[in-house]
């Protein structure tokens, strides 16, 4: 599965923004930096989410999060 299938269920428009929070601590409280590149964004998503990701299981967890958090 692509990082295309990861928001399957719900209906994106072309101008909407997906926001992706990384905090080593839990719950990023701010942001300290953004990097607002669609290269950057589509390298990050295939690195986690792509056909071979980093950690499959983290992409197994996002996936079953992202699924029961948009139903």
């Amino acid at each position: 599965m692509g990082y295309e299938s990861l928001l399957q269920h719900q209906p994106l428009s072309m101008s909407a923004t997906v926001l992706v929070c990384i905090s080593a601590d839990g719950l990023p409280s701010s942001v300290d930096a953004a990097i607002e590149s669609e290269n950057v964004a589509l390298a990050l998503f295939d690195v986690f989410f792509g056909d071979t990701p980093v950690s499959p299981s983290l992409k197994s967890s996002v996936v079953n999060g992202l699924e029961s958090v948009l139903k």
